[in-house]
């Protein structure tokens, strides 16, 4: 079974791991909670037939915990300080990394906004904010096809980067000219689906909270209170 969340869910996700996760220190007085919490955004990932993502997260989250026990039972040198930090940084925006991923591989522009309008957000910030996010969306797609045109050709990161005007003039300038054609996509897409500030609209979006949403908007407020508790406790 296919778990849908609405888009209020996820970006309720998104928001709380990323603040829990990164500013609190659940990691380290909850140990399997935080890593219970961790795994979410992977299986949800793997639910969606995101497997790529889900699989990359995984490893590099099983990376990341193997390395920090490794770490913490060697001597202290530099080295390790250091090492331990990036471990620590990456255990912590992991999460919210790939809860956001989810989050943009599985909404749609109409969905995004209908659920922002029901959340009485203004258009002045729901319309820019939905646009901007399918706008770097896209743009990331256009990157790994210029990518791909270009070792097709022979023409690989190792060689361009010791020519800089060279990997300026194969990579960038195709990405400025796919950008300027992405923008001018989604300008007359928000035009075509009629968005505009302060006028109603209609919808073909059904977003509701279901029963599967309040269950996670009930683990999102346990993961709130574990940081509470870790902080003040």
């Amino acid at each position: 079974m296919t778990i849908k969340l609405d888009f209020r869910t996820k970006l309720f996700m998104t928001i709380v791991l990323s603040y829990v996760m990164v500013l609190g220190n659940i990691q380290v007085k909850y140990f399997l909670q935080a890593l219970i919490i961790s795994v979410i955004p992977i299986v949800l990932l793997i639910n969606t037939k995101h497997t790529r993502v889900a699989i990359i997260g995984m490893a590099t989250l099983v990376f990341v915990y193997g390395a920090d026990r490794f770490l913490m039972k060697l001597e202290y040198s530099p080295l390790v300080a250091i090492l331990l930090i990036l471990v620590m940084v990456v255990k912590k925006i992991l999460p919210a990394f790939l809860m956001g991923k989810y989050t943009i591989l599985t909404s749609n522009v109409g969905e995004s906004i209908y659920s922002l309008k029901k959340m009485k957000c203004p258009d002045e910030i729901a319309i820019p904010l939905t646009v901007m996010v399918r706008f770097f969306y896209a743009a990331r797609i256009d990157y790994s096809q210029i990518k791909k045109a270009m070792r097709l050709r022979g023409l690989t990161l190792k060689k361009l980067i010791k020519s800089p005007i060279l990997l300026f003039e194969y990579r960038l300038v195709p990405l400025l000219m796919c950008l300027s054609k992405t923008a001018d996509d989604l300008t007359v897409s928000a035009m075509t689906k009629g968005l505009a500030v302060n006028q109603k609209r209609t919808s073909i979006s059904e977003s509701r909270i279901g029963g599967i949403d309040c269950i996670f908007f009930v683990i999102m407020v346990w993961a709130i209170y574990l940081y509470i508790r870790g902080k003040y406790a």
